[in-house]
């Protein structure tokens, strides 16, 4: 997991710099909200699978898995936009 380290400082520049001032509240609460409900769930998954199949199976499974998470900016194009500047927030458009 070692190779996940860079990775949080560049999203939490990414999401300051992309999240409008008066919704980042909003927006910081509920990517930490996943984030901590996943917990229980992989911790569940991963005593599941390692009673069913052993514990390296387990390993393997969990390992494949976050080298699946880890090939995302491959595969979903809004991850090629993070280069780009991001656009001024003018605030909300008046009609």
């Amino acid at each position: 997991m070692l190779a996940f380290g860079p990775l949080n400082p560049i999203l939490g520049a990414v999401k300051a710099e992309r999240t409008p001032p008066r919704l980042r509240a909003r927006v910081y609460a509920t990517i930490s909200m996943a984030a901590l409900a996943g917990m229980p769930l992989g911790t569940a998954l991963a005593g599941a699978v390692s009673a069913r199949w052993g514990l390296m199976p387990a390993i393997a499974v969990f390992t494949a898995a976050a080298a699946a998470m880890s090939l995302c900016p491959l595969l979903f194009p809004a991850w090629r936009t993070l280069d780009r500047p991001p656009v001024a927030w003018t605030g909300p458009r008046r009609q």
